[in-house]
């Protein structure tokens, strides 16, 4: 090769360095323009978040701290036959329809309960279906997100469906209750926030609500047989 091919060479070389360090120094100026941009984006997203959750926790307050629903359990084949013994008047208020005693010894021991009227923050007639019940309720899955603590509990007498509404069915889609319902709430908005960079979940922690859905499922597999 003569001296002349050498140089010819040489520059188109350099000339291919120099093109291949403006389109790095482009390269990296575009990326640095992303990650500003990206930085701005999620300094939005939490300044969102925050807003939202604001405002989110004070409709809660709004709506009351402590509520107390009534769930109106359907009338089973197993059951005495004859009048049920409430009546739903509205979303709001249900009285005794039927003959009903105060139990206990006390001094209002024995009296009759007919006619009697209660009011709840919301009355679920027997129609009202698992679905139903956790929208409601839902908004406390966001409030525990938000880093509020909250509780939910069934009350009643045996039979009166509180392991239902609560726990459900796992293997029937349509008839979970509210702990399998909010634990995929739970998660699916941790995933959510995640990659929003607005919380981190540790991989204990993932694994222990993964270890604990598998558990519920068990446990039921083995009612089941």
């Amino acid at each position: 090769m003569c001296i002349r091919d050498r140089q010819h060479t040489m520059t188109t070389n350099n000339l291919e360095i120099e093109a291949t360090i403006i389109a790095s120094n482009e390269l990296q100026a575009k990326n640095e323009k992303l990650s500003e941009d990206i930085n701005k984006l999620q300094s939005r997203s939490r300044t969102l978040h925050e807003l939202r959750k604001e405002r989110h926790n004070y409709m809660q307050e709004l709506k009351g701290n402590i509520r107390i629903y009534c769930r109106v359990r359907p009338k089973l084949i197993t059951d005495p036959p004859g009048k049920e013994v409430i009546e739903v008047l509205n979303s709001l208020v249900l009285e005794i329809a039927a003959p009903h005693f105060m139990p206990g010894a006390g001094a209002n021991a024995g009296k009759s309960l007919k006619g009697e009227r209660f009011t709840f923050n919301k009355i679920f007639p027997s129609a009202a279906g698992q679905e139903e019940i956790f929208d409601e309720v839902s908004s406390f899955v966001k409030s525990a997100l938000d880093g509020f603590n909250v509780t939910v509990f069934a009350y009643g007498c045996a039979g009166a469906g509180k392991s239902f509404t609560i726990e459900g069915d796992l293997l029937d889609r349509k008839r979970l209750g509210l702990m399998p319902r909010s634990v995929a709430k739970l998660a699916a908005g941790v995933e959510e926030q995640t990659k929003l960079s607005l919380i981190h979940i540790s991989e204990p922690t993932r694994l222990g609500m993964i270890s604990y859905a598998v558990f519920c499922l068990k446990k039921k597999k083995k009612k089941k047989k």
